[in-house]
Order: C-alpha cells, then sequence, then structure tokens
C-alpha cells in the first residue's frame, strides 16, 4: 500500500505504487462514469480543502506554472534529442503539456479580467452538490 508522509508526499520508490494502486483505477472509474475512491477520492477531497484555504485563483495559477514548468523541461528534451522515436514521445508530450499550461493561464487570465470566477466557483459547488458531497454540511 502507498504510504503518504506527513507533509502529504510520498516516500521514494512510493510513487510508482501510486500509479499502479490508484492511477489506472481513477481512469476505468471515470471511463465508467463510477465515483472515485481510494488514493483517487483522497486527492479529490485534498483538492477541495486546498481551494477552499487558497482560494481558486490559486490553486490554478501554481497548477497552471506547474504544467508550464514541466513542459519546459520537456522542451529542453526535444531540443537535444537525436533519435527519432524518443524526439517523437518527447514531441508528443512537450505539445499536451504546453497546451494544457497555455488553457491554463488563459483562463486564469479570463478570470483575473473578467471576472468569470463567479461561473468556476458555480460550476464547482454544481459539481459538489450532484456528487453529494454538500448533504449534511450547514
Amino acid at each position: 500500500m502507498t504510504q503518504r508522509r506527513a507533509d502529504g508526499t510520498f516516500a521514494p520508490g512510493q510513487v510508482g505504487n501510486l500509479n499502479a494502486q490508484g492511477g489506472e483505477k481513477a481512469i476505468k472509474a471515470l471511463s465508467k462514469g463510477a465515483p472515485l475512491d481510494g488514493l483517487a477520492l483522497e486527492l479529490k477531497e485534498t483538492l477541495h480543502a486546498e481551494i477552499e484555504q487558497r482560494g481558486l485563483i490559486e490553486v490554478m495559477r501554481e497548477r497552471a506554472e506547474r504544467h508550464q514548468a514541466v513542459a519546459d523541461l520537456f522542451y529542453g528534451l526535444v531540443l537535444g534529442c537525436k533519435d527519432v522515436a524518443a524526439l517523437d514521445a518527447r514531441v508528443r508530450r512537450f505539445g499536451w503539456l504546453n497546451a494544457k499550461a497555455f488553457g491554463m493561464l488563459k483562463e486564469l487570465r479570463s478570470i483575473e479580467q473578467g471576472g468569470t470566477d463567479e461561473v468556476i466557483i458555480d460550476a464547482v459547488a454544481a459539481a459538489k452538490e450532484a456528487s453529494g458531497e454538500d448533504e449534511g454540511a450547514s
């Protein structure tokens, strides 16, 4: 079983278990429309708490920055790659990460300039309500 440290991080060698125990199972649940459980549910609950504590905009900004940082790492790998098969894989990863980061930054800019955060906050609240998370809360 994958164990977390007190600070929420995983011990060395435990991250690989996260994919085997949580990632693939969560993908199957998403594809079937089933609710998340186990580590995926724990991470979802952690995200909700983080949004409540720090605010949606700050969480979005951090995630966009993280995506862009990883995309930049892959860009460096693309520039130095001489193997065509490896280049193809790295370009795909870079492209996906860069597109995700760009989309997140674009949405963040839209929120900061246009006040559309109310729409997103309403969507998050509706998703929580639909999943039954707010039942019993006052």
